[in-house]
């Protein structure tokens, strides 16, 4: 993989095959976008901070697959379903895990100090329509109808 570096707007960025990422993106991630978007592949990544490997437990607009914007600068977005015309931009930057989605589900990418924190769930009877909330390294993280719910979240995201 060849990255060149264009400045667009004040901006650097490394530009691989046409698609211009952030200029901080690790050039193994970079690649496995790139294989990602070439093959159709579905993806799950998951942002966090890239200097201690911390997810950030993002649940929304973090499965999808690889395509790229229109314009001067080709960012990667992360198209839902492979019929769909857009989706958000990626924060490759950001990146602390990358896995594919299905039954065979392969980690991709995985910083070195990769971690979620502590997961804790309990009964939540003082927040109107909530039964249980997540804490994440004790504080609140998230709140749920069903304590049901709070569990599967715990395990979506321990995944």
């Amino acid at each position: 993989m060849h990255a060149e570096i264009k400045e667009h707007s004040g901006k650097s960025y490394k530009v691989v095959n046409g698609t211009w990422y952030h200029r901080d993106t690790r050039d193994e991630i970079i690649e496995i976008l790139e294989n990602a978007r070439l093959s159709c592949s579905t993806l799950r990544v998951h942002y966090g901070d890239v200097n201690t490997g911390k997810d950030w437990l993002e649940s929304f607009d973090v499965t999808g697959h690889i395509g790229r914007s229109m314009g001067p600068v080709k960012i990667p977005l992360l198209i839902k379903q492979r019929n769909s015309r857009g989706g958000p931009g990626l924060l490759e930057h950001c990146i602390v895990k990358v896995r594919t989605i299905g039954r065979n589900a392969t980690v991709l990418y995985m910083h070195p100090h990769y971690n979620v924190g502590k997961f804790e769930v309990r009964a939540c009877s003082d927040k109107n329509g909530y039964e249980a909330e997540v804490l994440v390294g004790g504080s609140v993280h998230a709140r749920f109808q069903k304590v049901g719910q709070a569990e599967q979240w715990v395990r979506k995201m321990a995944g």
